[in-house]
């Protein structure tokens, strides 16, 4: 793989960080409408307003994050119960299936969040293909790889493990001498807008 692409932009959506999720929540309608509510219920009309209010605070401290505690472990307990049961059906038919392929948003969503699945895969001898190097960089394919990947969905962003010399960085040289093939997919470059110009990489350079 050879080739001089440099400097192509991109934006990728990804979700909110703790305290832009925090700052939210005064524009979120249901957080006012439980304020309004839990004040005119609860709140005293003829005592001292700070020590109302901070203990009106304590309480609603009290209950919400217990309530949050228990949302967030239900829906990690989920997910890794849904993962299991379809890992188990996948092996189960593994002689019926081509491979496993993994696709969707890549920034803040790694493969190495899902490495137990990947490993229960790969030790099944079940192929394993991952979308990486489009909406996250040149880690993503790595992580990728180490994750058992031997086809990477997309994986244009490879390019910028490549110098202007046109050496390669550690991925980009693992990925031609064990012949991982990338899906490069144009189309989908543009509609994600990994790359905004397409004129702005130069495809003609690179040999895939």
């Amino acid at each position: 793989m050879i080739g001089s692409i440099k400097n192509h932009e991109v934006n990728a959506g990804k979700p909110l960080k703790f305290i832009e999720a925090s700052l939210f929540q005064w524009v979120n309608p249901k957080a006012w409408t439980i304020a309004i509510t839990v004040s005119t219920a609860f709140y005293p009309s003829e005592e001292n307003y700070i020590v109302a209010f901070l203990f009106l605070a304590f309480f609603a401290s009290l209950v919400n994050l217990p309530c949050i505690s228990l949302w967030a472990l239900f829906g990690a307990s989920l997910r890794k119960f849904i993962d299991n049961k379809t890992i188990k059906k996948i092996i189960e038919y593994k002689d019926l299936i081509i491979g496993f392929d993994i696709a969707g948003p890549e920034l803040n969503y790694l493969p190495s969040m899902y490495k137990d699945s990947f490993l229960k895969v790969k030790n099944a001898g079940i192929n394993v293909t991952i979308h990486a190097g489009e909406g996250d960089g040149v880690h993503s394919i790595q992580e990728a790889l180490d994750n058992g990947a031997k086809r990477i969905g997309h994986g244009v962003r490879i390019i910028e493990d490549i110098n202007d010399d046109n050496e390669l960085g550690p991925t980009a040289d693992h990925i031609l001498q064990n012949y991982i093939p990338l899906e490069v997919c144009i189309t989908s470059n543009l509609h994600t807008i990994c790359i905004k110009i397409l004129k702005s990489i130069q495809y003609q350079d690179c040999i895939i």
